[in-house]
């Protein structure tokens, strides 16, 4: 039995959703520096060791090269 690890990502956008409906509409703006993080122990705060990113101009974040 051979194990394969595939190379997965996690991407997607951070936006000020004024309404709250979960979806991104018109005139809702993309925010940049928003800090994402991977919460490995679930506690709710970013812990020294998490993977983590910043989004960019144009509120995009992704995650390259996590492992199933």
């Amino acid at each position: 039995c051979q194990s394969i690890a595939f190379g997965l990502s996690i991407s997607g956008t951070i936006y000020s959703d004024l309404n709250r409906n979960g979806m991104m509409d018109t005139g809702e703006a993309k925010i940049a520096g928003i800090t994402v993080y991977i919460d490995r122990n679930v506690n709710g705060r970013l812990d020294q060791g998490e993977t983590q990113t910043v989004s960019n101009t144009e509120g995009l974040y992704k995650f390259d090269g996590l492992f199933n």
